[in-house]
């Protein structure tokens, strides 16, 4: 498959974190790329850590840059190599959030641009989130040579906007036959602008999906007086290139001012260090425009020395069970994505204290595999009675703060559950990390009322003590928390996938339920709806495909109709004699007898059309593609992108009747041979958990390194 994005990464010495930035790029929603990492003659490992990371995912390629070249020749080794549409440069010791590529990609179609960049969330080593490189507000929609050039003078406050990491048609590079220039300072801003120079436009997109890191031995540095000489010279050059253009004449003096000003500082603080404050005083006199630098490089050197005669509170040092316990508040006990994300925290080497709800509409008789201290019973979107169910729960929180004391960190599951852990860490005395859990955004959330004001407001506040937002799908973060709520925190992709091991939890494929075998006479398609069957328009349109091409398709439904009730659902099923409806199911140990007897899997939701059933990313996307059955899926959704850039199966355009009808009346083995083809050469890790649950977890802890054992000692 040929990738559509091409990741360049260049790194010297960075055996201990480039496997972290590396593993950003694979862990991207957009799946079709490669990660080009070329190693700087490193002399730490860095060359066996590449390899390692190439044996395990052939998407990595190691290459050799020359030795003590720059990281110049680097990005140009990995320039050199690709094969992608565009181009994504990260550097070793930085990562990029999962649905970063993803969303650069719809913002270049949006724009129609050929070069991107988002905004830079800055982290310190451990994790931690020091705040923005921009505010988004003030960040520019677009800029073209002169706009970046004059954003990127030298001696401002704050991060110039030769720092963005941008996502650039491959094609416009090898059109000019650009690559970066051999200079150790400034090359990000060189590259870009170059391309600039000639015609292009950079996009801003205000979002930041992308953890700048420095970390000491990087490849970033600080200027010297030849590196500044060295950018003179390009400055000059550019000036020479930029004709008569008068716009950009005038912006490259300017910046060519702005460098010799703070080459002038540079000199007024080399002769202070040397004892000559007379040269110093002359320098500072015969260039006036450096007084503001030395003014505010002075104060800011004070400030430092000021602390540093500061006592130091001792580090804080992990207890040994760090991680080991999590307080999961859940909303139901029986459901399927609740059981798996305890299961997954087991299988991650966790302690699990559950306090969970249950809500009795299926899967009635299940009993917790974990310990559990049951709240009580609610009622789905009944948010009235809730509150008082949710005041009950509060005074067995109390009864149970010693244990909730215990907890590592909390973990909870939709905005009443969140409540309920901020109660639960209050009462118990806990700092413990909180970690809120989002797998839809619920209408309510979005109300335009007094009750959708509060409800978002009270979600504010639970995001403001939350350690780490987890969403099961980045549209949720880019459309919702974003935008609506102002959400500028961190944010961890934690998807509905199949958990690894929970397939020793399936059973063998059983004999067919009776009526199944009738439904495949005659070489029908069998479309399958497996799930919560909460959307009553799916129904309908099922219903009338089955009806507009009886001899063509047949619907096997499996799961329980939480909207329609299960007596309106079963008429609906009776009138049709080639749908079928086999009750309930237990997942995972029912799903490969369920996706054996289909041929295509329903990814359709118009539940909450336009917006949550827009975004999300249901189980049935990740239980089709495990058990390669191609998808039918609304176009213009995540769900539906998703399918179409990994060629999963197909989407649809309204009036959604008409376009299925037209498709599956057309529908042959060819085709679907082919799709099945495609979906099996797609890497497994996109539909089954591998160690998700375990970065989740070292990102609520600031990524401090692996999982400490159980019952050992804990600590980096």
């Amino acid at each position: 498959m040929t990738p559509l994005v091409s990741v360049i990464v260049p790194v010297y010495n960075g055996a201990a974190y480039v496997a972290r930035a590396v593993q950003s790029a694979l862990d991207q929603t957009e799946a079709a790329l490669e990660v080009l990492v070329a190693d700087n003659g490193s002399t730490d490992g860095t060359w066996d850590v590449l390899q390692d990371l190439a044996s395990r995912d052939g998407r990595v390629r190691p290459l050799r840059a020359l030795s003590g070249r720059g990281a110049d020749v680097a990005r140009n080794t990995c320039l050199d190599a690709a094969c992608g549409a565009w181009v994504a440069v990260l550097d070793a010791d930085d990562r990029m959030h999962p649905g970063r590529l993803e969303r650069l990609l719809d913002f270049a179609a949006e724009r129609r641009a050929a070069i991107v960049a988002d905004n830079l969330r800055l982290v310190d080593p451990a994790g931690s989130v020091l705040g923005l490189a921009w505010r988004p507000a003030r960040l520019p929609a677009s800029l073209d040579a002169a706009g970046f050039a004059a954003a990127n003078h030298f001696g401002r406050r704050g991060w110039t906007l030769g720092y963005v990491k941008p996502l650039v048609r491959r094609d416009r590079i090898e059109a000019y036959r650009l690559r970066y220039p051999p200079t150790r300072v400034v090359e990000d801003y060189m590259f870009l602008f170059g391309l600039l120079l000639r015609g292009e436009t950079l996009h801003l997109c205000p979002e930041a999906y992308y953890d700048y890191v420095q970390v000491p031995g990087s490849l970033s540095r600080t200027f010297s007086r030849a590196d500044l000489e060295a950018v003179i010279a390009v400055n000059d050059a550019h000036l020479a290139a930029a004709g008569d253009d008068g716009r950009l004449v005038a912006v490259l003096h300017e910046r060519r001012r702005s460098i010799d000003t703070t080459l002038a500082h540079g000199a007024f603080v080399a002769a202070l260090k040397a004892g000559r404050p007379a040269q110093a005083l002359a320098v500072a006199m015969n260039r006036p425009a450096v007084a503001p630098l030395i003014l505010r490089f002075g104060w800011e050197s004070l400030a430092k020395r000021l602390a540093r005669l500061r006592p130091r509170p001792a580090p804080a040092v992990p207890p040994s069970s760090v991680v080991e316990t999590v307080a999961y508040f859940g909303q139901d006990c029986t459901d399927n994505a609740v059981i798996r994300r305890i299961a997954a925290f087991q299988a991650a080497g966790l302690e699990v204290a559950g306090f969970t709800f249950r809500r009795k509409k299926f899967n009635r008789n299940y009993v917790p595999s974990w310990d559990n201290l049951a709240l009580g019973e609610t009622r789905d979107r009944a948010y009235g009675g809730r509150l008082l169910k949710l005041a009950g729960a509060c005074r067995k929180l109390v009864a149970a703060r010693r244990r909730l004391a215990e907890s590592s960190f909390f973990y909870a599951r939709n905005l009443d559950m969140a409540l309920l852990a901020c109660f639960a860490r209050r009462v118990s005395g806990s700092r413990a990390p909180l970690v809120y859990e989002v797998l839809d955004v619920q209408r309510a959330m979005l109300g335009r009322g007094l009750r959708g004001m509060a409800l978002r407001w009270a979600e504010r506040w639970v995001l403001a003590q939350a350690r780490l937002l987890a969403v099961s799908s980045p549209a949720f973060v880019r459309h919702y928390f974003q935008p609506r709520q102002g959400f500028r925190g961190e944010w961890h992709l934690v998807e509905n996938k199949i958990l690894g091991p929970q397939l020793r939890q399936m059973a063998a494929p059983a004999e067919d339920p009776p009526g199944l075998a009738d439904l495949r006479r005659g070489g029908r398609w069998v479309i399958g709806w497996f799930g919560t069957l909460r959307c009553v328009k799916s129904l309908e349109i099922l219903a009338a495909l089955a009806e507009a091409l009886p001899d063509r398709i047949a619907v096997y439904l499996r799961g329980f109709p939480t909207e329609t009730g299960l007596a309106p659902f079963q008429a609906v099923i009776d009138r049709h004699p080639n749908m079928l409806y086999g009750g309930e199911f237990f997942s995972p140990r029912d799903l490969p007898a369920l996706y054996g007897a289909v041929d295509l899997g329903w990814c359709f939701d118009f539940l909450d059309a336009g917006t949550n059933s827009r975004w999300l990313l249901p189980n049935r996307y990740y239980d089709c593609g495990y058990f390669n059955v191609p998808m039918l899926a609304a176009a213009g959704t995540e769900t539906g992108r998703r399918i179409e850039r990994l060629g999963l199966g197909w989407t649809f355009a309204p009036p959604y009747r008409d376009s299925l009808t037209a498709f599956l009346g057309g529908l042959t083995g060819d085709k679907m041979t082919d799709c099945r083809a495609v979906m099996a050469a797609v890497p497994r890790r996109h539909f089954l958990e591998e160690d998700d649950t375990g970065r989740l977890v070292r990102a609520v802890f600031g990524n401090r390194g692996a999982l400490p054992p159980r019952g050992g000692e804990g600590g980096e």
